[in-house]
């Protein structure tokens, strides 16, 4: 091991922290987290700083076997599950891989968790290991994903480790989500603070949208003890106007409502048409009298 002086660890903090993610994963981001690798191999010292930074924010890409690299990482040291903050998944639409974690795995898993039960459900078969069986294992209070499906008949959530109880930031991209998808996911998510969801285009898919139904379904989320915390709502259509509603009969299409409920809301960015609502007949007269 190569030999590097002791120096106050507040400076190392500082060294260290130009080496912390704070985009998407990109090329740079994996330079980084290779550097903090290479930091935590140094001595003991730059260990215990940089590891919190290492594993403070956790990508999870379709097709690499991250959810079981990382199961396997928090049985050997169960310490690390307390120091992921926020979870960036790349797909949804992936983890039917991911959601499988080999016999190899499992056994390895098995044979080397203290206490097993605490990690591992007490099944006869463990293969495959399914979502919600280890569901609540990490302590991230975040999350960020592209390319998100929650609409209805879609599996809500497949994502083996997330916390859905405790999250407080959730922040979707190029999402496809409907008012039943939203609804479920709010009523599993009770102590979120910020919520952030884009659209996406007609690549992603097609649902319904339609601001009224979602506007219930903050209010229904509301009554039932969700959304008490929410201080920030981002909403944003612009990439699915084209399809949202395009197959749908109505040509009228009521706002988000009363939102009052949500009495300790500081930030609500939302289109115009989510606080007046649509009417499309209006439109076609105008092109009528052009």
């Amino acid at each position: 091991m190569v030999q590097v002086p002791h120096l106050p660890e507040e400076l190392l903090q500082s060294v260290f922290s130009n080496f912390e993610r704070t985009e998407l994963y990109d090329w740079d981001e994996r330079v980084k987290r290779q550097m903090l690798r290479s930091i935590c191999l140094l001595n003991k010292q730059c260990y215990r700083v940089a590891q919190p930074m290492l594993f403070a924010t956790v990508d999870i890409q379709e097709g690499s076997g991250a959810v079981g690299k990382l199961l396997q990482a928090t049985v050997r040291e169960p310490r690390l599950a307390t120091l992921v903050r926020v979870l960036r998944i790349e797909s949804w639409r992936g983890f039917d891989d991911e959601r499988t974690i080999s016999t190899e795995e499992a056994k390895y898993l098995q044979d080397t968790a203290v206490p097993a039960p605490d990690i591992l459900p007490p099944v006869a078969n463990v293969h495959p290991i399914l979502g919600t069986d280890l569901a609540g294992q990490l302590l991230a209070d975040a999350i960020e994903g592209s390319g998100d499906i929650f609409c209805e008949g879609e599996r809500q959530i497949p994502c083996p480790v997330l916390p859905l109880n405790v999250l407080r930031d959730i922040r979707l991209t190029y999402a496809l989500i409907d008012a039943k998808g939203l609804k479920n996911l709010l009523l599993s998510s009770p102590c979120v603070e910020t919520l952030s969801i884009e659209w996406g285009d007609s690549c992603v898919g097609s649902c319904e949208l339609r601001y009224d139904e979602l506007g219930d379904a903050i209010r229904i989320c509301h009554a039932n003890r969700s959304l008490h915390n929410l201080k920030s709502l981002t909403l944003d259509d612009r990439a699915a106007q084209d399809f949202a509603r395009e197959d749908l009969d109505d040509e009228v299409f009521p706002p988000l409502g009363d939102l009052r409920v949500l009495s300790i809301l500081q930030t609500l960015d939302v289109p115009q048409s989510a606080l007046v609502g649509v009417d499309e007949s209006l439109d076609a007269d105008t092109d009528d009298s052009a």
